[in-house]
């Protein structure tokens, strides 16, 4: 099991995760049901010590309505599970030159911030101690290494990366 992530404590919260694995079906419910924007965020913490984070964005965007989970709660085959570091929440627009990439980072230090570009994949870590935050995202169009600027103010991170 990898350094990061922690072993499944639903024992540990009761129903909690239950009410969460719910919360998470119907925010792909609401995502033909939208009609404006919004986000929401709910945080506990696990009998362990553990902080938990889930929420989820809801955006309306030429009509479509998009729903984007985030936090450190994490449903997979093997049940939900809390992980030590969070997704942040992150924005992706595309231009013709390139993309525009918003990333929430809030408490983070501008100096633990790391942009890594492997093909089209582009990974942002950053973040100690219990803010921790890690994304990984599948661009559509190639990009050029030396083609990343980035500026960070007030807990969001603005990366402009052009093709």
């Amino acid at each position: 099991m990898p350094d990061d992530k922690k072993p499944d404590v639903t024992a540990n919260l009761g129903g909690i995760f239950g009410g969460l694995g719910k919360l998470l079906e119907l925010a792909q419910e609401l995502q033909s049901q939208a009609k404006q924007g919004g986000s929401s965020e709910q945080t506990f913490k696990t009998e362990s010590g553990l902080s938990g984070v889930f929420g989820v964005n809801v955006r309306s965007i030429n009509g479509e309505a998009r729903v984007e989970p985030f936090g450190n709660v994490v449903r997979s085959k093997e049940g939900t599970s809390v992980e030590s570091v969070r997704e942040p929440l992150t924005d992706v627009l595309e231009q013709d030159d390139g993309y525009t990439i918003i990333v929430e980072l809030p408490g983070v230090d501008a100096n633990s911030i790391q942009v890594f570009l492997e093909g089209q994949s582009l990974r942002i870590e950053a973040g100690s101690g219990a803010r921790v935050y890690k994304k990984v995202l599948m661009l559509e169009k190639p990009v050029r290494a030396d083609g990343i600027k980035r500026s960070y103010q007030h807990g969001i991170l603005e990366l402009v990366v052009l093709t």
